[in-house]
């Protein structure tokens, strides 16, 4: 199948694939968005209902996420020590970086769920996280379908390949950064996620 031939398929399977990019955003918030915002450059996709389909789902994600936190972490807490540990760690990047880290989030792999469910285990009352969470949705959305969109029309004046590699280079880099970010940011809230993790443990034992 040639790139025309998949471009007809995805004209003709349109609602599927923003069904697909739902649940995609739903579950996780990797670099998916980018590649459609890429495909909606020649036309097939509107970027207006493929925007508002990952915000929706993204949103409903970390919704789900944030009140299983809220619930459910007490158990956790008196359950599963381990599991904790990375809970009380989450929690304490909300409580003491709420809005860098919830703006943040959704463009570090491996965050999403993590911080959400930190956000529900956290301090934080859920009409703040309602807030910068949904800007932190509409940010995330917009820039990768826009990132994207402008990859392909990158593509229409230079070497297509030499678009597609170049992206792949920022999404590389991307990646370690964030990484890298997410290391040093782990080793300044270690002992506050130490610390609450402690305050928990005794609330737990006394209950």
């Amino acid at each position: 199948m040639d790139t025309a031939e998949l471009l007809a398929y995805i004209d003709r399977h349109r609602e599927w694939v923003y069904g697909l990019m739902f649940a995609y955003a739903f579950a996780k918030t990797g670099p998916l968005p980018l590649v459609a915002g890429f495909v909606a450059a020649s036309g097939v996709l509107q970027p207006v209902l493929l925007i508002f389909a990952l915000i929706v789902g993204t949103l409903l994600g970390s919704e789900l996420r944030f009140w299983l936190g809220r619930w459910g972490s007490g158990w956790v807490y008196a359950r599963f020590p381990s599991v904790a540990a990375w809970l009380a760690l989450a929690s304490a990047s909300v409580d003491r970086y709420a809005w860098p880290m919830l703006f943040l989030y959704r463009f570090v792999k491996g965050a999403y769920s993590p911080v959400s469910l930190g956000a529900g285990g956290s301090a934080m009352p859920w009409h703040r996280f309602a807030l910068i969470n949904t800007l932190s949705a509409v940010i995330w959305a917009c820039t990768l379908v826009a990132a994207g969109w402008q990859i392909a029309q990158l593509g229409l004046t230079v070497n297509r390949e030499w678009a597609v590699y170049g992206s792949l280079a920022m999404l590389l880099i991307l990646i370690v950064l964030s990484a890298l970010l997410a290391k040093h940011l782990k080793q300044r809230l270690l002992p506050f996620a130490h610390a609450a993790l402690l305050a928990r443990t005794k609330i737990q034992n006394k209950a």
